[in-house]
């Protein structure tokens, strides 16, 4: 079993978590960065949420000596958030701070299909505050098993 969790399962838990946010955008777009469309959609959707990719890191190196390889792997998620500061009416904080609120609090503490634990909020990070759109970045956390049977 490969270690990776598949986004477009964030992006779909995402989707149905958010159905709120939809009374405030009705725009909202969300996706994966593996979207045809996502060049395109990203400079152009807004406001947008992206699952935008994921790092492995091996925790051990798999040698559990039970004829079975078996590593564990800490998997970090990458979620952009995206909004035009003119969709967030005039408290751009409010309006950004409410949508990240949202995306945390749908992900944080959900076991994605392939993850052996929860999802947990590992850090974030605003954009450039000088462009004309406002970009924050979650990095989520998780635990994965790569295994297979040993030649």
């Amino acid at each position: 079993m490969n270690a990776r969790i598949k986004l477009s399962d964030i992006a779909a838990r995402l989707t149905t978590q958010l159905a709120p946010l939809l009374v405030t955008y009705p725009s909202l777009y969300i996706s994966t960065a593996y979207d045809p469309e996502y060049t395109a959609k990203f400079a152009q959707s807004f406001p947008a949420i992206w699952v935008v990719g994921q790092r492995l890191t091996a925790k051990d190196d798999g040698r559990g000596f039970t004829g079975i390889f078996r590593q564990h792997v800490s998997v970090e998620i990458a979620i952009r958030t995206v909004l035009r500061r003119a969709d967030t009416k005039t408290n751009h904080e409010n309006g950004a701070t409410a949508v990240n609120d949202a995306v945390s609090l749908a992900v944080n503490g959900w076991t994605p299909p392939g993850a052996d634990f929860p999802l947990a909020w590992r850090s974030g990070q605003d954009g450039a505050p000088h462009a004309t759109i406002i970009v924050f970045d979650h990095l989520l956390v998780t635990q994965s098993t790569y295994q297979g049977a040993t030649p």
